[in-house]
């Protein structure tokens, strides 16, 4: 290993001093074989859909990763002051093998992630079963890497000149058993963040185009003969109308037209609805890509935290960790939820995420991914409520909406909305205009059914002859409509009326 390479910004001292300092302490040993060495390109974005062909971009990145080298944890418990026992990744001192730590702390981790959080930490133990030191690609060379090829395109070259990070992890293994060794394990990764909104979007589709792209690594012992790895990057499917803003049959888009309201899909929650959506065509998919299903909560619940997984249903006593999407067939054109998963009122956040795992060269991938997100408000529904009100008939147009049940004059759909029994001759609504006393004026009130979103429609017509009978709108001469929300649909005459003409009706339909 090559281990006298400094840097000479101030940047990097610390980095030119510890290598030196190791020089005299890590041995010798065999390279492994190449195919240790990973290369990674994922061109990310996240699309969420709000309406019938309508999107937002909630942003992307292109991220960028290089590994050469590996090493394998071990379950290793600690032991606290009391003598418990708790989990821990890492540990300040070395641990014997014990019940908890079968191995003992085998690897001083003289630099690595010792938490896992994603930045560097340095002088800590971790139990490891095997280790694999760099054989390829030089590491403490961020400056050292470029872009050196890539397709036409608005990227900047050479990318990545001033924002790879080196996060090499140098391990002394094994310091239980002997002898000590060290090694290096080359970890570089770059990342370009591209933010929510359309500018964005456009942005990253100009610059993270299909093509080849080669990028330039610093070799090991190797000053002179860079390290070249190429990556061919295959078009990949974006949310509608595309990349080329021309819509088309292969862009992503759900197909459920007419059921979104406040930017969310109303979905009953009592009967099977299918996610319909197009996109997925030998354009925009390979064989050995994937697609996962979920849904997570929205919002914060006593449930649970938003944007913990809810569906694949795990219960409540699974751990967030322990919760994964489910692997649904690629390429697919829907995924039918069943009934009840979850309840009327419930928000969740539907996401169908798109990954690619696409061999390139025998060291490099492109794991670009694409996450299609929509919110779903679970409503309730005539057909659902019908399921769980009206008992099993062998004629189901019994249980239509527009059938009257029991025979007390009002059709099924009517006495839904209107909150009385379909099965009871005795439940009938009632709901009558009244005069206000000091204005004279006719006032309808009429209390709204909860929860049931924008599909079912309250309205109210009037008559003078019990013949022609008028639909109420924001524009009507005689009528006003004062209030029209979740809660209650109310009318009124714009000018005093006798009890003799305050002639009204409710019309309930729904879409």
């Amino acid at each position: 290993m090559a281990l006298v390479n400094t840097f000479e910004t101030p940047s990097t001292t610390h980095s030119m001093n510890f290598r030196l300092i190791l020089l005299g302490a890590l041995t010798a040993a065999p390279l492994l074989s190449l195919g240790q060495t990973d290369y990674t390109f994922a061109d990310q974005k996240i699309y969420r859909q709000i309406d019938d062909r309508e999107f937002v971009f909630e942003g992307g990145s292109l991220d960028l990763g290089l590994t050469d080298g590996s090493f394998v944890l071990s379950d290793c418990l600690g032991f606290a002051l009391d003598g418990s026992i708790f989990l821990s990744g890492s540990f300040p001192r070395l641990i014997p093998p014990n019940l908890a730590c079968p191995l003992g702390t085998t690897g001083f981790f003289a630099r690595g992630d010792g938490d896992d959080d994603g930045a560097v930490d340095f002088n800590f133990y971790r139990s490891i079963s095997a280790v694999r030191r760099a054989v390829l690609v030089e590491p403490f060379q961020p400056r050292n890497i470029s872009l050196i090829a890539a397709p036409p395109s608005d990227l900047s070259r050479p990318l990545g000149g001033s924002n790879w990070e080196d996060q090499t992890t140098v391990i002394y293994f094994d310091q239980i058993n002997f002898p000590v060794t060290g090694y290096e394990i080359t970890d570089y990764s770059s990342q370009r963040v591209y933010g929510p909104g359309q500018s964005e979007l456009k942005r990253q589709l100009k610059e993270i185009v299909p093509g080849e792209y080669i990028q330039q690594f610093p070799r090991i012992d190797d000053d002179f003969n860079p390290v070249y790895i190429r990556l061919a990057h295959l078009q990949m499917i974006e949310a509608w109308p595309g990349r080329g803003r021309v819509p088309g049959p292969n862009e992503f888009t759900l197909l459920n037209d007419g059921l979104w309201n406040d930017e969310a899909l109303e979905v009953d929650p009592d009967i099977f609805f299918r996610f319909s959506y197009r996109g997925f065509d030998g354009i925009t998919t390979v064989p050995s890509d994937s697609t996962f299903f979920s849904m997570e909560r929205t919002v914060d619940t006593d449930d649970g935290p938003a944007g913990q997984i809810v569906f694949p249903p795990y219960g409540a006593n699974v751990p967030e960790i322990e919760r994964f999407p489910e692997l649904i067939r690629t390429p697919s054109t829907f995924y039918e939820l069943g009934p009840n998963f979850a309840n009327i009122g419930d928000l969740w956040t539907a996401n169908l995420s798109f990954q690619r795992n696409l061999q390139s060269t025998g060291i490099s991938r492109d794991t670009s991914t694409r996450n299609f997100r929509w919110n779903v408000r679970f409503v309730d529904t005539f057909a659902g409520y019908a399921r769980r009100t009206f008992p099993t008939v062998d004629d189901e147009e019994l249980i239509a909406d527009d059938f009257d049940y029991d025979d007390d004059g009002f059709t099924n759909l009517e006495e839904f909305a209107l909150q009385t029994d379909p099965t009871d001759p005795a439940s009938v609504p009632v709901i009558s205009p009244v005069i206000d006393g000091l204005t004279g004026q006719c006032v309808l009130t009429i209390p709204k059914r909860g929860q049931v979103g924008a599909r079912l429609r309250y309205q109210v017509q009037y008559t003078t002859d019990l013949v022609s009978w008028t639909t109420i709108t924001s524009g009507d001469s005689q009528w006003a409509i004062l209030q029209d929300d979740a809660a209650a649909y109310e009318v009124v005459s714009r000018q005093p009326a006798p009890p003799a003409t305050c002639l009204l009706r409710v019309l309930i339909t729904q879409e």
